[in-house]
């Protein structure tokens, strides 16, 4: 049983390995020198460092020109015990990361003509009788304003759940949405989009994700979750090439992508991605987090894209607590900003 936290905030730890060989030819190439300039991030390897040293790092960053390896690291300890490193090519958790691969999948759908994400969720799901959710439109459910909730907040937490465990709870128990078309940040609302996917795929999530994300991209080393992220895992190298994925249109067309890193509501989340805005700068992807009860372990994970030309992964397993959230935010500032 774990307490899970939403948060929107992520940790990044490396351990001292520096093992630099890959697992992919691609993402080898990725590592020969280019035409192009490259650039000095030593200050953020100096910040990440002294980060480690402190006990704040522990997990993997990954840092990408296009797709050029400016730095690929492990910082700190897998356990608490600090008795096993980090390593780069080490699984783990993404928490909330993964709602970018549901979002996308409605996407994909959309583009295809299976879905209209205007249309209301009964209209896909036909068990849906609850008169509260009838006129939740897909859209609402991507940009976080539905009005449904979290499934923790009535239930505890079982790691044996699956999608249609957790739809029917959600079902069951988030019979009173709160006010539709304000942004209140919801698991719930992703559960519902995996059904979703589902019904109109006619496959499991699990199958679809496979099939039309994971596979095309050769992201071999990603484990697949749940449609809101809890259980997912993935390396920094795997994340690099959905990065790749994304930024060269291989999954969307851009004007999709560009219609789903556009804010939608008051707060700064467009449809399945979250953004930020750095004067003239843009940057979108997704952190996830969670706590796991007291302890130090956790999740605190992020793929940022900043100008459709750098990529930040990190990934870390401890608490978000622990810290972690300046050096994602120095990493963004910097390649933001310089």
């Amino acid at each position: 049983m774990r307490n899970l936290l939403c948060i929107f905030f992520v940790v990044i730890l490396s351990s001292g390995c520096k093992n630099s060989v890959l697992q992919d030819d691609v993402l080898q190439k990725s590592r020969k020198e280019s035409n192009q300039v490259v650039k000095d991030i030593s200050e953020i390897r100096l910040f990440l460092e002294n980060q480690e040293k402190a006990g704040r790092l522990h997990g993997t960053v990954l840092i990408a020109d296009g797709d050029t390896i400016l730095l690929r690291e492990a910082y700190g300890f897998r356990d608490l015990e600090l008795s096993e490193k980090h390593t780069v090519f080490g699984k783990i958790g993404l928490a909330s990361l993964p709602k970018m691969l549901t979002a996308i999948s409605i996407m994909q759908l959309e583009t295809q003509g299976k879905i209209d994400i205007d249309a209301p969720i009964n209209f896909y799901l036909k068990d849906v009788e609850n008169k509260n959710w009838k006129d939740i439109s897909i859209k609402e459910l991507l940009s976080h304003t539905s009005g449904l909730g979290f499934y923790w907040d009535y239930a505890s937490y079982d790691d044996s759940y699956g999608l249609d465990d957790l739809y029917k709870l959600i079902k069951e128990s988030d019979t009173d949405p709160r006010e539709q078309g304000i942004f209140n940040y919801s698991n719930n609302g992703y559960i519902v989009l995996g059904k979703i996917i589902e019904e109109v795929a006619n496959m499991s999530y699990e199958q679809y994700i496979e099939q039309n994300i994971l596979s095309p991209l050769n992201m071999h080393n990603t484990e697949i979750g749940l449609p809101d992220g809890n259980s997912y895992t993935s390396t920094i190298d795997d994340l690099l090439k959905l990065s790749r994925g994304l930024r060269n249109y291989q999954l969307l067309k851009k004007k999709t992508l560009m219609k789903m890193t556009t804010k939608q509501s008051e707060e700064d989340y467009g449809l399945g991605f979250r953004l930020a805005f750095k004067g003239k700068s843009k940057v979108y992807g997704h952190p996830g987090g969670w706590s796991e009860g007291d302890s130090g372990l956790g999740i605190a994970s992020a793929l940022d894209i900043i100008n459709d030309k750098y990529t930040a992964i990190i990934l870390t397993n401890r608490n978000p607590r622990v810290g972690g959230a300046k050096a994602r935010q120095f990493i963004i500032n910097y390649l933001a900003n310089n």
